[in-house]
């Protein structure tokens, strides 16, 4: 079964509001307001996105229960960034026992 998360990133993915991938993450210059990480991801590429996530200063969440890629239906991504307020707003109010912030806001989303 769905929880809530799944489908506002749904929506995201739809919507084309969401940055797949590492490189991509690092050459995007528009504005983030969180970034999913999958469960499988290296701790090398984890450092990667903390560092690129220095410019853009959002949450990190890591996906525990199901890998990002069954969650998006994007073949294998394992970083996903959302580029829409709202919803990226309402997946950090929504988090549950199967996300994990690990940098970043810990009440949730504040922008100037």
């Amino acid at each position: 079964m769905k929880d809530k998360i799944e489908t506002y990133i749904g929506f995201c993915v739809k919507s084309r509001k969401t940055v797949t991938g590492i490189n991509a993450l690092e050459a995007y210059k528009k504005k983030l307001y969180c970034i999913l990480v999958c469960n499988t991801l290296s701790e090398n590429s984890l450092n990667l996105v903390k560092k690129i996530n220095g410019k853009f200063n959002v949450p990190i969440i890591k996906v525990c229960a199901k890998s990002l890629e069954q969650i998006s239906f994007i073949q294998g991504c394992k970083v996903l960034a959302l580029t829409d307020l709202k919803l990226s707003s309402a997946v950090i109010e929504n988090l549950n026992e199967n996300y994990e912030i690990i940098e970043g806001l810990k009440t949730g989303v504040t922008h100037s």
